[in-house]
Order: C-alpha cells, then structure tokens, then sequence
C-alpha cells in the first residue's frame, strides 16, 4: 500500500503539459508579480521585502542532530533554548540531505519524515520554531510515516520493517513528550489527521486482507469509529479542522472514472455530497466552515470554493490554466499555479499563488517556479515543499520550507493579503 500510495502522490503532482501565459483577473492576481528582491540567492524564489533576510542554503538547512536529541513519548521533553530559535527568521530550510515523505505543521511545531538512516528506515522528526532544533519523535529500528500536528499535538504512523504486523499509531503532545495515542490493531492504520480528541484516517478495519481501505473518524474518549467512505482513492483528497470533514470520493451512483465532494459534519453527525459532477474534483481542504477543492469541470483544473453556512458555491480562479492542489486557513487559500510557467499539469512548473476571500487581493509568492506544494497557513506560517528532480533520491526528493508571511510583508498584522 506505502509504495502505491507515493507513486500514486507523484503522479498527481506530475500529472501537468505546456501552457501560456496570458491575463489571470480571474483570481484578483497581478501578473508577473514578484517579491521585492527575488532573485537565484533563494532556490524556491522567496526573498522578503525588508526585515531580516532570508538564511541562503548553506545557512538554513536543518542541523539533523543525533539520537540523543530524540524527544521519547514516556512524559520528558529536552529543555528548550528559546534564545537558539528562529524566530526572527523570515525563512526556515527544512532541506532534507535523503528522501522526504511530506510534513504538516502547525504555526510552532514543523512534522515529517525522511529516510536519512537508508532505505526502508524513515523516521518521524519534528522541527521546534522557537527554539530552532531538530528531535527523533517516531520509535527507533520501524518506519516512522505520515505525519501531522495539530495544536501542539503530532501524530504519525509506524511500519513493521518485516511487514510482519500491522500499523502502529502514535501520538505525542509536543513540548511534554507525553503519549495521547499509542494504538495497535489488527488492521492498519494510515495517514491520520488528528484534531481534538478525534482522527480522520485511512483504515482496513472492514477488509481484513487489506484488498480496501475506508475513511474512517475515530472518536478517542469513546473509542467509537463511524465510515465516512468506503470508496477513497488516495490519501491526499481529504481534510480535517475538527468541525468537518471534506473529502473527494467516487461516488455510488457513478461508473465513471471521477470524483465528487462530501462533507461529513461531526456536530450534527451528518454526512452530504456538495459537489455532485460528471467531471473530476479533488484535493479538498476544509477550515472555518469553507471547503476548497480542484475542480476540472471546465477543461482544466480550477480552484473552487463552498461556503457551508450559505451553501454557495463559487469560483475562486477560473482561467484557462491549471490551478491544483488549494490549501484553505480562514480568509487564506494557496495553491499552486501554473500560469505563470508557460507549462501546464503534465510535468510543467509551477509557482505559489496567495488569494485573499474577504478582500480579493492575491499575489504570486514565488519569483523562481519550480515544482511546489503548500500546506496550510498556521499563525502567519506558510509550510511548503518543493520536489528536487536533481535529487538522487527522486521521486522522493523533496524540500520543505516554513516562511511567515507577516515578516515578508505578505500579510498585514490583520492578516490579509497585502497589494503588491
């Protein structure tokens, strides 16, 4: 499942051909625009407007630390040198020297994974902001996979190295090392997002061979499980902010290869499809009570949005190239663009676009394009990687970033999109 599911990811962020540039008022973009100062000193195209500079690649790539830096869940945690942090820093290189397996973050904690030990022994670190330091959280001779963090709370996955049992998941709260989840099944357990005290995550609870996997919501205090769909391809089409779940799922009534959009509201404990379309939709990222998603509806991939308390649906950029993988944080949605490159979604570069929902100001992020994926903005943050095809260890050859957007006067101290 672990090698199908991360060719399946490369796929999709490969899945792109060529394109021109032409107007983009479509998304409230100004085109060509560019940071004060980008230039080839910083490899993804960041370069702040002011304020202290960007760290170059020698100066920024994470200290990688040893083992005796590791953070154990048994209620200790390595004091904190606040004084060491990097708090003052526009831009933090989370630049992996080995294969990088994604990451979450959080606004003061950066997750992740990456196989620096050798192949078949990636590991769990976690990247503390403030106090600018590296620690080993996943349990040392198992693969540690799949991580995220919420509100100080990071949860992962751990893989037998034989394939012997199943999954492992684990759950720690940063900063105390202390063990929220520690949960062992007979089936397996992937790819969990953890919120609360509830997970959204991919199970083979229902399928013992392991031949399906459905989205499952585990409620922890109550140890009760309810399906949310039993037909998801991919672990990358689903979100969770505690209130909803969004995510993208082919549905019963369709022989067609596509997808639509299903939100399933935890308070109300119900379940409906709001996006119903002979087309494909996917990538879903859900916050505030908005939902984004890709959307291919009208030739290409779009950027589309859905206010659940109205129940509108709108357009947040439709133009005639291809917008994918959107990532919603209040009044906030980034993407990744490709109007910019002259290439579209069959290989072609991209760039990071900002769009503003309450005031319709965006902006392009990147001046140098590349192929990028953002996550969500957590306090000002925005975490993103960027797949390195000069990589020895392509297709798994990634970068991550952390930049706060109110330092590189991005964003203004209410925290909207400043004009450029």
């Amino acid at each position: 499942m672990r090698s199908r599911r991360s060719a399946a990811l490369v796929a999709a962020l490969l899945a792109v051909g060529v394109i021109v540039l032409a107007n983009c008022g479509g998304c409230g973009c100004s085109r060509g625009g560019t940071y004060e100062g980008g230039g080839d000193d910083t490899p993804d195209g960041f370069a702040p407007r002011g304020g202290d500079a960007a760290p170059s690649d020698s100066a920024s790539p994470l200290d990688h630390g040893t083992a005796t830096d590791a953070g154990p869940p048994d209620g200790s945690w390595p004091p904190c040198n606040a004084d060491a942090g990097q708090e003052s820093l526009v831009k933090v290189g989370l630049r992996s020297d080995a294969a990088f397996f994604g990451m979450g973050h959080d606004g003061d904690y950066v997750v992740y994974s990456d196989g620096r030990s050798g192949p078949g022994r990636a590991a769990v670190y976690v990247w503390e902001l403030r106090c600018a330091r590296e620690l080993q959280i996943s349990s040392p001779g198992v693969q540690g996979l799949d991580a995220f963090v919420s509100d100080g709370k990071a949860v992962w996955v751990e893989y037998p190295n034989d394939g012997s049992s199943a999954t492992r998941l684990r759950a720690v709260v940063l900063g105390y090392g202390s063990a929220v989840i520690d949960s062992t099944r007979q089936y397996d357990q992937i790819a969990p997002r953890f919120v609360g005290d509830k997970v959204v995550l991919l199970t083979s609870r229902l399928s013992p061979e392991r031949a399906d996997w459905g989205l499952d919501l585990w409620d922890i205090p109550t140890d009760s499980w309810t399906l949310l769909s039993a037909w998801l391809y991919g672990a990358e089409t689903y979100d969770f902010d505690g209130r909803y779940v969004t995510w993208a799922a082919f549905p019963d009534d369709s022989a067609a290869w596509e997808k639509d959009i299903y939100v399933y509201d935890v308070q109300a404990a119900q379940t409906r499809r709001i996006v119903k379309n002979p087309t494909m939709q996917i990538g879903t990222s859900v916050d505030s009570g908005r939902v984004v998603w890709g959307d291919q509806r009208n030739g290409n991939w779009d950027i589309f949005t859905y206010d659940l308390a109205t129940d509108v649906e709108s357009c947040l950029c439709c133009d005639p190239y291809d917008q994918i993988a959107p990532q919603i944080s209040g009044n906030l949605a980034v993407w990744a663009d490709y109007r910019f490159t002259q290439t579209a979604k069959q290989g072609g570069k991209n760039d990071l676009y900002l769009y503003d929902l309450e005031t319709g100001v965006g902006r392009r992020l990147t001046t140098e394009s590349s192929w990028y994926t953002p996550y969500k903005i957590k306090k000002g943050r925005l975490a993103y990687v960027r797949l390195d095809l000069t990589s020895p260890y392509f297709p798994n050859g990634y970068e991550g970033y952390v930049i706060d957007l109110v330092r590189a006067g991005v964003l203004d101290q209410n925290g909207h999109v400043v004009a450029q």
